[in-house]
């Protein structure tokens, strides 16, 4: 902060929260598995997350994600990860949003917390789009993207892959370490089959 290029700033004091264990509490993500393979729009995806402890048995978490009304039918990519792989996931999927345009934004940074005791669970679905000064702009049309690729400000941006749906944070009793992977389709609702 004190090296910043947007301004001088004084730094007044520093608060530090520490907790010290006498022990190793770590946690790694084993695997991850659906309760269906198929869902629909506005439905609750049951998920179960099995955590290995340091030195013990393995637990089963379970955790209802809750999908959007709005989304549509075709696979998702459902993850859960770790503080650092759901940070590097979102810096991959959209590396402007971590770049501070001004003090304002770079406090902004500063400020976001991403604990080593939660689990981050991420629904996307593939969707081309854009992003410009770190705001996504998920599923445009291929005109756009076009025009946009050869656009001389391109650099102020860049392409995104996949849309973010639903997320989810799960607080565990521990340090967390991992990620894992796993589809899900989304099927038409059933009033929609009927039309």
């Amino acid at each position: 902060l004190m090296r910043n290029p947007y301004e001088d700033v004084e730094i007044e004091s520093v608060d530090l929260e520490v907790d010290i264990v006498d022990r190793l509490r770590q946690g790694s993500i084993e695997w991850i598995s659906l309760s269906k393979q198929q869902v629909q729009p506005g439905e609750a995806l049951g998920l179960d997350i099995s955590v290995q402890p340091w030195l013990g048995k393995s637990e089963v978490l379970h955790e209802d994600i809750d999908l959007p009304e709005g989304i549509d039918t075709g696979s998702l990519l459902v993850t859960v990860a770790d503080a650092n792989k759901y940070v590097t996931d979102k810096i991959l999927r959209n590396p402007d949003r971590f770049r501070p345009r001004d003090i304002d934004s770079l406090l902004d940074l500063v400020d976001e917390s991403y604990p080593n005791n939660e689990m981050y669970v991420t629904v996307s679905a593939l969707s081309l789009g854009l992003s410009e000064f770190g705001k996504e702009m998920p599923d445009l049309p291929s005109s756009i993207l076009r025009v946009m690729a050869d656009h001389p400000d391109r650099g102020k941006g860049g392409f995104t892959m996949t849309e973010v749906v639903a997320e989810h944070v799960i607080v565990a009793d521990r340090p967390i370490s991992g990620q894992q992977r796993i589809m899900v389709e989304v099927e038409p609702s059933r009033a929609n089959r009927l039309n």
